[in-house]
This record gives C-alpha cells, structure tokens and sequence, in this order.
C-alpha cells in the first residue's frame, strides 16, 4: 500500500471517529431535551388543572357575592341546592341496591 493512500485511510478513519462522537454527542442531548419536554408537560399539565380549579373558584365567588346582595337569588339558590341534595340522594339509593 502506497503512502498516500494510507495517510488518506488514516484521514477517514480520524473523520468517521469524529462523526461518531458528534452523532453520541447530539444522541445525548436529544435524550436529554425529551427529558426536559416531558417535565415541562408535565408541569404544563398541573398549571392547567390549577387553572381550572381557579377558574371554577372565581366562578362560585362571583355567584357567592352575587348571593349576599339579592334576597331572592339567594332563595332560588338554596332550593335549587336541595333539589340536587334530593337527586344525589336519589343515585346513591340506586347505587346501593
């Protein structure tokens, strides 16, 4: 084999290694951004659940004042709120049978 030809042989083999290290390199840090994606959806996930719960909080305090100021919105409500004590206690006696 010439000379030449096996400094040109050493060359790729020096250029492949390099290549495999970057190709590692990039497999690592791919790996460690699809960590990274998935903790963020996670918690991306419990922020909108707690959006939500607020959401529905601001909802029921908005009715609660609503409530201290109108007598009758305040009757209304509290026969509508037996009225779904009864049928929950309606699904419950089905449930249990």
């Amino acid at each position: 084999m010439s000379k030449g030809l096996l400094e040109e042989l050493v060359l790729i083999r020096q250029f492949v290694e390099k290549q495999q290290q970057k190709q590692q390199q990039l497999s690592a840090e791919n790996s460690e951004l699809k960590e990274k994606m998935q903790r963020l959806h996670a918690k991306n996930h419990e922020l909108q659940q707690s959006l939500e719960l607020l959401e529905s909080q601001k909802k029921i305090l908005k009715i609660a004042k609503g409530l201290e100021n109108d007598p009758k919105a305040k009757q209304e409500a509290k026969l509508k709120v037996n009225e779904f004590i009864k049928e929950i206690d309606k699904c419950i006696a089905l449930l249990q049978d």
